[in-house]
């Protein structure tokens, strides 16, 4: 084919297919990876295994490699975190500031978890006292969110909480 061909060929493609274009750059980087180098199918089925296990903490078993992709995700999406991280900021120091502009006391174990959270993302709230051992709330809370986890239908009798849920990129046994 030659090139007044091949350019024929692409204008046909694009205006047969929808003409779709997108600044987004991760759906440029998906495209480009399902156009020159991997299969759809493969790619859909990463994305499958990845919508298994969202909002679970991943453990990879390469360190170095799960590093390498963090980086290039937060690359591709940089401009999308600092936004999300700018509006998450700012919710959190509104709560902060309402929290520190009343008596706060720590009655529930919700509250103390909520203290202990704010003070480990260092927004920490200033308080008249507690009721509560706000460290062991905390802990319990951690606990239980991986208990409830845990509980979904998709994991039970899968993965113990303790045990490592298996990886998504590449590492396979």
């Amino acid at each position: 084919m030659n090139e007044k061909q091949r350019m024929h060929f692409i204008k046909n493609l694009r205006r047969d297919s929808g003409n779709v274009k997108s600044k987004d750059p991760l759906t440029s980087f998906l495209y480009t990876l399902m156009r020159d180098h991997l299969p759809t199918g493969t790619v859909e089925a990463i994305i499958q295994e990845i919508e298994l296990y969202k909002n679970n903490e991943i453990i990879f078993t390469n360190g170095w490699l799960a590093q390498y992709a963090e980086n290039l995700a937060n690359r591709i999406d940089a401009d999308r975190l600092h936004e999300t991280n700018k509006k998450l900021r700012t919710c959190v120091e509104l709560m902060q500031s309402i929290m520190n502009h009343g008596d706060m006391e720590a009655d529930t174990p919700n509250e103390g978890a909520l203290m202990k959270a704010m003070e480990l993302a260092g927004y920490p709230v200033n308080y008249v006292k507690s009721f509560r051992d706000i460290e062991q709330d905390y802990k319990q809370h951690e606990e239980d969110k991986e208990e409830l986890i845990m509980s979904k239908p998709e994991y039970v009798g899968k993965f113990s909480p303790r045990e490592e849920l298996p990886a998504f990129c590449g590492d396979r046994p």
